[in-house]
């Protein structure tokens, strides 16, 4: 699962709309920001990370910290695996 997958999980359940703008808005960040993370353009630091755990435990209570990571991990594309999958890898 990626966080795109996350995101229309969330909506399945809820039956509405969640737009990157307002998980953007939710975690403190500008839609462009998150939604560069959602589509695996950037990766988000390890505070991120917690952050968007923290969120998205609001629907998926059983969401823990390394599976947010995994989340993660499977949505950065290789090209942009940089320093900070380390530091992912490291708090896993």
């Amino acid at each position: 699962m990626n966080l795109f997958q996350l995101r229309k999980k969330i909506e399945l359940q809820t039956g509405k709309t969640i737009s990157s703008a307002h998980i953007g808005k939710e975690l403190g960040m500008k839609r462009q920001q998150y939604w560069n993370y959602e589509q695996g353009k950037r990766e988000p630091s390890v505070f991120e990370v917690l952050k968007m755990t923290e969120y998205f435990r609001q629907w998926v209570p059983e969401l823990t910290v390394e599976g947010m990571i995994e989340i993660i991990r499977e949505t950065v594309r290789p090209e942009e695996k940089k320093e900070g999958m380390a530091a992912l890898a490291l708090a896993s």
